[in-house]
């Protein structure tokens, strides 16, 4: 078991700030840790992300490759529909020659 931090953190379990011209910097989680479930060789077969000690308690299950091979239609697919809907709230890119932040 390990606290999650900032640089492991799943994109749709980031904090985000935004600056001006709509950048987004990673600065936190909303999981407050991570356990990795080794099994057949793999050592992170399955990570479970969780809050502890939160109102929202869930776990989200992040299965590797293998893993999804191997369970098939079985796997709990809320990392992947958490992610999804994360995806569509993504600004569009935008040229970096529309946003001057005054350093180029």
């Amino acid at each position: 078991m390990a606290w999650a931090n900032t640089a492991a953190c799943p994109p749709q379990y980031g904090l985000y700030e935004t600056d001006a011209c709509g950048r987004q910097t990673l600065v936190g989680c909303t999981k407050s840790g991570v356990v990795d479930v080794a099994f057949n060789g793999v050592p992170s077969w399955v990570r479970v992300w969780f809050n502890q000690g939160a109102a929202d308690n869930s776990v989200s299950l992040q299965y590797s490759d293998a893993a999804r091979l191997y369970m098939g239609e079985h796997i709990n697919p809320q990392f992947d529909l958490d992610y999804a809907a994360w995806v569509t709230t993504q600004p569009p890119a935008q040229s970096p020659l529309l946003c001057s932040d005054g350093n180029g």
